[in-house]
């Protein structure tokens, strides 16, 4: 995924202090990690075209997936985001980190849960990536350590690999628990190639909703795509 910085930020009562999965780095700098801030380019993204807006998910949509009720909507400028150093498929495999040129987005934010949604074009790398993580799926994923932004080790734990076979695109996804600096924080990626897209989920949350409502977040996301081709 992205990584989250370390830092004092909260989702609710739960401090959050983890990296996270793919491709990016969530929440701002301050205190945390070895240096305090981050070691690698904060990631930019563009602004979508009034064309666009509809391949991107709604406050209304999330309402409607039990553990997303009462997020409120921002724009991905308005959260740091970060590279990250050290990206990983599902079970701890290196895999290419996921390029975010061309991206447009949306977060999302409750005092439970926050979530990232980038689109992207697809292209020949976009689904050399995607095949890479598809690659790193086995049935009972061990423990394993990463690098983060911060230079601190995170341990990512109880990897749950999302069934998204049903959605009738190439698409993988995960969640598991990263463990840093004596917290834990639950977190999850979605990606999808759907046409001439290619959309990017994060999420990350003290619980994480269920597996069956993570799926009903990768349907939603990949219907807002299908629909606008």
């Amino acid at each position: 995924m992205i990584g989250l910085l370390r830092n004092r930020r909260h989702l609710g009562t739960a401090v959050v202090a983890a990296v996270v999965l793919l491709g990016l780095v969530g929440c701002s700098g301050g205190e945390g990690g070895k240096g305090g801030s981050s070691r690698t380019p904060r990631i930019t993204v563009a602004s979508e075209a009034p064309e666009d807006q509809d391949a991107l998910l709604t406050e209304q949509d999330l309402h409607g997936i039990t553990g997303f009720e009462g997020v409120v909507a921002a724009e991905v400028k308005d959260v740091p985001f970060y590279e990250n150093p050290d990206p990983r498929g599902p079970c701890g495999a290196t895999v290419p980190a996921i390029a975010f040129e061309g991206a447009f987005g949306r977060t999302f934010r409750s005092d439970r849960v926050q979530l990232l949604q980038l689109v992207l074009p697809s292209s020949p790398r976009q689904k050399h990536q995607l095949a890479a993580y598809q690659a790193d799926v086995r049935p009972d994923c061990p423990p394993y350590e990463s690098g983060t932004n911060t230079g601190d080790t995170q341990r990512v734990s109880d990897i749950t690999v999302l069934a998204l076979d049903d959605l009738g695109v190439p698409a993988v996804g995960w969640a598991s628990t990263i463990e840093l600096g004596g917290q834990r924080v639950q977190a999850g990626v979605v990606l999808a190639d759907v046409g001439d897209r290619f959309v990017f989920l994060q999420f990350h949350a003290r619980t994480l909703p269920t597996p069956s409502d993570l799926h009903e977040l990768a349907r939603r996301s990949v219907d807002r795509l299908r629909s606008r081709r």
